[in-house]
């Protein structure tokens, strides 16, 4: 939170673990297998030909992101999906738990985890997760990879029911609002892009004088040039210089032969 906007909470207290700090004392700790259910076992993975022959209204959940949309749905409820294998996990700035509502139908590259009604409001969770520093939960050496048992003991702040849907509500409004600002942000770049290379393509095409008078060029593309410029093939201007053949008898593996053979001395 930034410094001076949010007022601290009177009393702070060590959490007992180590990567989560102190806590507002009336908050507790919990671990996510006693917020919520898994529903890992329900997941049914669809390849991409199979999605093909099924298209349809229904997301289909990855790891991270909806991948595809299909002819049906596994669950119709509020959910909580976070990130199995393949998930940005180390990654500050991106999500790897989701709160989703409606049909969905999940693959095995996501857990899915049903929160208990009146002990954890489902953003809020989504939320904790997302900020979780995952090294400590995470195994695998060549893919990183959240296993069911590491992801139920994940450590969670805890704080009363009616504090979590505050603070749930309160982050989706802020959320939505920098989402629209970065959208926005997002627009003007590409706007601006499409500037630059209108300029850059006028300039070259057209010149600098606006007013100048203008002739066809006699090329589809290129359109009308200044009467004044030129229109020719680029082989009448440029000069092609081919590189240095050499045969693969003459290389070596000695690092000194090689740079003599690039013509480095040394």
């Amino acid at each position: 939170m930034i410094a001076g906007r949010y007022k601290p909470y009177p009393a702070y207290k060590p959490s007992g673990v180590e990567w989560l700090g102190d806590i507002p004392s009336k908050w507790k700790i919990t671990r996510v297998k006693f917020v919520s259910q898994c529903l890992d076992g329900a997941r049914i993975p669809l390849n991409a030909s199979e999605r093909g022959e099924r298209a349809g209204p229904y997301p289909y959940w990855g790891a991270n992101k909806i991948v595809d949309f299909i002819d049906s749905y596994i669950f119709d409820e509020e959910l909580v999906l976070l990130g199995e294998d393949g998930a940005p996990f180390f990654d500050a700035h991106k999500d790897v738990a989701f709160n989703v509502s409606g049909k969905i139908w999940p693959n095995n590259h996501v857990h899915i985890l049903r929160p208990n009604k009146g002990t954890i409001d489902a953003a809020f969770l989504t939320y904790c997760l997302n900020v979780t520093e995952f090294h400590h939960y995470i195994t695998g050496s060549t893919r990183d990879k959240l296993n069911q048992s590491d992801m139920n003991e994940i450590a969670l702040r805890f704080p009363p029911v009616p504090e979590q849907t505050q603070i749930g509500a309160f982050l989706d409004h802020e959320a939505a609002k920098i989402d629209e600002l970065i959208a926005k942000q997002e627009r003007l770049i590409e706007l601006l892009e499409e500037k630059r290379q209108v300029v850059i393509s006028h300039a070259v095409t057209k010149g600098l004088n606006p007013d100048a008078p203008l002739r066809p060029s006699g090329i589809d593309w290129l359109g009308d040039v200044p009467v004044h410029w030129g229109v020719g093939k680029s082989r009448y201007y440029l000069t092609v210089v081919s590189g240095f053949a050499f045969s693969s008898s003459g290389f070596t593996s000695d690092v000194a032969d090689t740079k003599l053979l690039r013509g480095i001395n040394v």
